[in-house]
């Protein structure tokens, strides 16, 4: 164990000596597995075992990241993906003193990004193309589900639930990418978060996962609410849509990490950090 932190300190100090040498403009991207960093917390023959069960998945995300994103890259004057920032907020009453917290890190962090929170009032009036979805699911948790969705579709743009910290600015990400979303820290199968969700407007990926909540019953979909639909849209996209940056970023740039990993530090290639409700 201790042999593990040292790897990953020395890994750490490395990457801020690299990032502090580089030139205006540039960013440095770790290696996927350097950013995924599983064998922390999961022994690696465990993890072997696992990922030979969908091997060809993981050679796509780690093909995927090492040629549009890993290593050198640098700023643009034009964006793909629109600069800006979507959260939502349906719940009755104020939003809590730490939630407004969190989003303050996101104007600061982005001060030059248009930053639209969504609200019960607006949604009224917005066109959905799952509404009787949306309006006969119970729970606003559902119906944040469907909007996010939604919202990246007609706008585009870069859409974070509402207890993300951000820590650096999005823009290279924007900039580079057509599509991101982040992986979480599941070794069985790479497994994307729609927690966080990054697209240009009309994206294949998002009106793949559209067209998927029309078929199903709000009873089906409350059973079956997971980042599932946007992992497998995810993955048939990109094998068919190869002139689109497509990327599938390691666990460590937007994901929280599991609580035997608390100790890690934050790295210098994280942007932001999911804090979960208990904390």
């Amino acid at each position: 164990m201790r042999y593990k932190r040292l790897i990953l300190l020395l890994a750490a100090f490395a990457t801020i000596w690299i990032f502090f040498r580089l030139p205006h403009g540039v960013t440095y991207f770790v290696s996927f597995d350097e950013a995924q960093v599983v064998d922390y917390y999961t022994p690696r023959d465990l993890i072997n075992f696992y990922q030979k069960l969908s091997k060809k998945k993981w050679r796509i995300a780690t093909r995927l990241y090492k040629r549009n994103l890993a290593g050198k890259q640098t700023r643009h004057k034009k964006e793909r993906i629109p600069k800006i920032i979507h959260q939502i907020w349906l719940e009755e009453g104020p939003i809590p003193k730490k939630i407004q917290i969190f989003q303050e890190t996101w104007k600061k962090q982005h001060p030059n990004w248009e930053y639209h929170l969504w609200t019960k009032d607006e949604i009224i009036f917005f066109y959905l193309q799952n509404r009787p979805l949306y309006d006969a699911l119970p729970s606003t948790k559902a119906k944040t589900e469907i909007l996010r969705y939604e919202i990246l579709y007609q706008f585009g743009g870069l859409f974070v639930d509402s207890n993300f910290e951000c820590l650096k600015p999005c823009d290279i990400l924007n900039e580079n990418c057509d599509f991101y979303a982040s992986l979480t820290d599941q070794i069985r199968a790479p497994e994307l978060s729609s927690s966080l969700i990054a697209a240009t407007p009309r994206h294949p990926v998002i009106q793949r996962c559209i067209r998927k909540f029309r078929e199903q019953s709000p009873e089906a979909f409350m059973a079956k609410m997971s980042s599932h639909d946007l992992t497998e849209h995810f993955f048939h996209v990109v094998k068919r849509h190869s002139s689109q940056i497509n990327v599938a970023l390691p666990a460590t740039f937007f994901y929280s990490l599991p609580k035997s990993a608390e100790e890690i530090p934050h790295f210098i290639h994280t942007f932001a950090i999911r804090r979960l409700e208990e904390d």
